[in-house]
């Protein structure tokens, strides 16, 4: 059997037998694998994310791609390092072993010394290699962390800046300005600011839902529910067209009560014309609120789907512009989109919806006397309790409207 320690006149050698130095490399692999694990949190967590654990693969921004794709790539990095690791070990071990073991570096004949030497030089040049190599790859986590770590303060600050450009626009819609009539100072809303805060609000609801993001997304949600409440919060209380009960359509017994009763009738339609027409001449939305109902119409397809993606607990349907309630009597709001819209409990007397996008919306209870609906889309709209007495509804689509007997008659369509 070969000795470990051999005694000769050149000093003490230590010969490790080549039957050993397989196992002993490998031992002293795994020991460094260990302790680059320990030392070295970028490695260690990546060791760990082979068990992909959510909060590893969310700091080595892994969560972006596919699980299935993670372990592969994890495990291969992994077996990358195992190989340098090892291969550098190996070439160490060499080292010593070549010093220690006798090798003919100058002791020997010429040509053994020559060759000894450049395989000497040959293992010092691939351990230099190894050890860029092996430093590049325990780099790469750090690298990941820092990116990840840049895109995250860039994201933040995105967010911060848009969060500051909206609370600026909503101090825009509250802007007041002091004019004098009849000698007496008195304040008014600051109409030219507060068009310009809902424009800058729907610039930046597009910019966000164009960016793809969860953020951009509830940003756009948000600045939604944020005209909503200004044209609940600032429509004023409705006019009452104080029309009085429909005069009554019992069965005539004779000639002159049905003379009678058409007269009844002609005389309600033409007190109810008059009565819409000064409604749209001294009662129509100021034109802040005007603005707002058509920057909320003309949202595009992408700002739709996102609206319809958002299913939070009792959202089902998804989000949906909420002006239940609010005074839109008079409002000009044709060939706008307003699918899914709540107008529930609205007063909606005169107003001008040709051509618009009504799909799915909410209109229970809502009184829309006079309402120019030709043309408009109502499909599976709900219509139950709706006032429509003299509203125009040619050539509106109706498919799947809920229109009750109580809600709709003869009398109600113009």
């Amino acid at each position: 059997m070969e000795k470990l320690i051999q005694i000769t006149a050149d000093g003490i050698q230590i010969v490790v037998p080549w039957a050993w130095r397989g196992p002993v490399l490998l031992a002293a692999a795994l020991a460094a694998i260990i302790l680059s694990a320990r030392m070295i949190p970028p490695v260690g967590r990546f060791f760990a994310s082979l068990g992909l654990p959510e909060t590893t693969r969310a700091e080595l921004r892994l969560d972006t791609l596919p699980k299935a794709l993670t372990r592969p790539l994890v495990a291969l990095w992994a077996a990358l390092f195992l190989a340098l690791a090892f291969g550098i070990l190996w070439d160490l071990a060499k080292l010593v072993l070549d010093v220690t073991g006798g090798a003919d570096l100058t002791h020997g004949t010429p040509d053994s010394t020559k060759e000894a030497r450049a395989d000497h030089r040959w293992t010092l040049l691939t351990l230099t290699a190894l050890t860029a190599a092996i430093s590049a790859v325990i780099a790469l986590p750090f690298t990941i962390i820092r990116i990840g770590h840049s895109r995250r303060q860039t994201r933040t600050a995105e967010e911060n800046l848009t969060t500051d450009l909206i609370n600026k626009a909503v101090e825009g819609l509250g802007a007041e300005k002091t004019v004098r009539q009849n000698g007496e100072e008195r304040t008014v809303p600051n109409l030219e600011v507060r068009i310009g805060a809902i424009y800058q609000l729907e610039r930046i609801a597009r910019i966000q839902a164009q960016s793809g993001t969860e953020q951009g997304a509830a940003d756009h949600i948000r600045i939604m529910k944020i005209l909503c409440a200004y044209i609940r919060e600032n429509t004023g209380p409705p006019v009452d067209l104080n029309l009085g009960p429909w005069p009554a359509q019992e069965e005539p017994q004779s000639d002159e009560q049905s003379e009678q009763l058409q007269a009844r009738i002609l005389e309600r339609n033409k007190l109810r014309e008059k009565r819409l027409e000064a409604l749209a001449r001294d009662h129509a939305p100021r034109t802040d609120i005007l603005t707002a109902l058509e920057v909320l119409g003309r949202r595009n397809e992408t700002q739709f789907q996102i609206e319809r993606k958002d299913t939070r607990p009792g959202q089902e349907l998804g989000y949906r512009l909420d002006l239940h309630g609010a005074n839109l009597q008079a409002a000009a709001l044709g060939h706008l989109d307003f699918r899914m819209a709540n107008f529930g409990k609205a007063s909606m007397d005169g107003v001008v919806l040709n051509s618009a996008r009504l799909n799915g919306a909410i209109f229970r209870l809502a009184k829309m006397t006079g309402a120019i609906l030709r043309k408009a889309y109502l499909d599976n709209a709900d219509l139950r309790g709706v006032q429509l007495e003299g509203a125009d509804l040619r050539e509106a689509y109706l498919v799947g409207a809920n229109l009750s007997p109580a809600s709709l008659d003869r009398r109600d369509i113009d």
